[in-house]
């Protein structure tokens, strides 16, 4: 397994040298110049871009997964998470940008995926805010 940026790689070296390649998906990150940015690109990208680059690179490729899906807040530049407030941590990434993410992710038809932030939703049940643990539950269970 080699790993490449979804939405900044190629691919194409990932997919030759390796059996299954997984992907990141990050829809919403933080540029210097941008502040926080969500990159444009539908679900069926991910599929499309999976499907022709090992058609034409790596078609002896078990094909591709998402090995982290983005699925807690992108850190503010000048500090890390866990030094976030929690309520700034909470409006970085509220429920409804899992939920949507997760919906988005079932769209790009790339079937196996590992979600990225999994301790976080746990760190923030603790410290009261279970909504998106319990999220978790319903969405798991669909």
């Amino acid at each position: 397994v080699l790993t490449d940026s979804g939405e900044l790689g190629l691919w194409i070296q990932a997919l030759r040298y390796s059996d299954l390649m997984g992907t990141s998906l990050y829809r919403t990150v933080y540029d210097p110049r941008f502040g926080f940015f969500t990159y444009p690109f539908p679900a069926l990208y991910y599929n499309l871009k999976a499907i022709f680059t090992q058609m034409i690179f790596a078609p002896n490729s078990q094909g591709v997964f998402i090995s982290e899906l983005q699925a807690e807040p992108w850190a503010l530049p000048d500090k890390p998470l866990i030094d976030t407030p929690i309520d700034k941590q909470a409006e970085l990434f509220p429920l409804k940008k899992l939920q949507e993410t997760v919906h988005f992710t079932a769209r790009t038809g790339i079937e196996k995926q590992y979600l990225w932030g999994v301790e976080w939703w746990y760190y923030m049940k603790g410290q009261g805010h279970p909504e998106f643990w319990e999220e978790a539950r319903k969405l798991f269970v669909q």
